[in-house]
């Protein structure tokens, strides 16, 4: 039997190999970074916990959004254009790519007086 002919086994090795090729480059073994923050009040004022989150740049990230409060909350990554309203008893996700290393602040666009916090990227 040579691959010539059989193209079902000419198909499957060039699946293979692309399969390997792929694995081989690590995209298959892509970080993933998956958070969640809580919406919390704290002797009268409103705060997400955690307040300072990290993740590896380039990596995938998933934010888990949870309001546990009785009225909406934003959540705005201005660097990055993330902006979403978490109305109270409501959970929402956010997903993104990460951004180049550095610090970007995190607040809340509907309240000024809420704390707001950070969002480390490393390398």
């Amino acid at each position: 039997m040579t691959l010539k002919s059989h193209p079902v086994q000419k198909k499957l090795l060039w699946l293979i190999s692309i399969c390997l090729i792929v694995l081989w480059s690590g995209a298959v073994f892509a970080q993933e970074a998956k958070i969640t923050m809580i919406n919390v009040l704290i002797e009268g004022t409103k705060i997400w916990l955690p307040s300072a989150v990290t993740a590896k740049e380039g990596e995938k990230v998933t934010l888990k959004l949870v309001n546990k409060l009785d009225k909406p909350h934003g959540f705005f990554i201005p660097a990055l254009d993330i902006k979403v309203v978490v109305k109270e008893n409501e959970t929402k996700e956010i997903v993104f790519q990460a951004p180049d290393a550095g610090s970007y602040e995190i607040k809340c666009h509907l309240h000024a007086a809420h704390l707001g916090g950070v969002l480390f990227i490393t390398k």
